[in-house]
């Protein structure tokens, strides 16, 4: 009795888990549609980015900067757990999803990787800001936490906002506004704003250009995208596509690197009002 040997999964970087299972057996089949996934994902890739060259190999940062502090923030259900596991990238899932408005994550959770240039990934996954109903000062408390839970200073904070659930109402602009009044114009500085389920929305002739646009409608967002001087990524979290993940995690890589270096290695801190007052 024989025993099916797989080819070699990671010589097949342009098709999804199933396809490659498919079609382990036809070697030619495999090539032809691993060329016609790169094509795909080329493709894709383009209508997933505001930049031309993002590339992590195009951003440096200090040596000394030996760790690195990421919090992934964001509306329940919109797609911040699953956030947090592309930018960890070890293939597991560190941190738990949920569907729809039912929040799987009712506690900040950490995860931790080395990147390839031997520095430290710490990546915290928060509650989600429920934003129907929250009142001002439950938001400023969870955001509060979030940072005292990361003493050292946050890099960069990833907002994260499902693509396909694109209505701006006005709690969530209310949250948007207290945040940025009781966090400050250095928040804003560290802040990337990331979409979740591309895959969703971005299809066709519909780009990540064309879709900010579309915001346009919504003054207060749109000024919140200015003020973070429009640093935006999206993302497909559910593909099983090899070469899709490991572009999620370098764009997404690649913008914290970029924030790190605008803001001269400084890290986000936070003093709350009431102590600020006593020094």
């Amino acid at each position: 009795m024989h025993t099916l040997v797989l080819p070699p999964r990671n010589h097949y970087k342009f098709i999804d888990d199933d396809d490659f299972q498919d079609l382990a057996q036809h070697r030619d089949e495999l090539e032809y549609f691993d060329n016609k996934g790169r094509e795909s994902c080329t493709r894709t890739f383009k209508r997933y980015t505001l930049f031309d060259n993002l590339n992590i190999s195009t951003v440096k940062i200090d040596e000394q900067i030996n760790e690195i502090r990421v919090a992934v923030i964001g509306k329940t259900g919109h797609g911040k757990s699953s956030t947090a596991n592309s930018l960890v990238g070890n293939g597991n899932d560190m941190f738990v999803t949920g569907h729809k408005n039912i929040s799987e994550t009712d506690a900040s959770c950490i995860g931790t990787c080395e990147l390839n240039d031997n520095r430290k990934l710490i990546v915290m996954d928060s509650p989600g800001l429920k934003h129907t109903g929250r009142a001002e000062r439950d938001v400023i408390s969870e955001m509060e936490r979030v940072v005292e839970l990361l003493p050292g200073g946050i890099h960069a904070f990833l907002y994260v906002w499902n693509a396909t659930d694109h209505r701006v109402s006005q709690e969530d602009m209310s949250v948007l506004k207290t945040i940025k009044d009781n966090f400050g114009n250095s928040f804003m500085k560290h802040c990337i704003t990331v979409y979740s389920n591309a895959e969703g929305k971005l299809r066709g002739d519909m780009t990540l250009d064309n879709f900010v646009s579309t915001q346009d409608e919504h003054l207060e967002l749109k000024e919140f995208l200015d003020e973070m001087g429009w640093k935006i990524v999206a993302v497909n979290n559910t593909s099983t596509i090899p070469a899709e993940r490991k572009r999620n995690r370098d764009v997404l890589l690649t913008m914290i690197y970029r924030v790190i270096d605008e803001n001269k290695m400084l890290s986000y801190t936070y003093q709350k009002p009431e102590l600020a007052g006593k020094l």
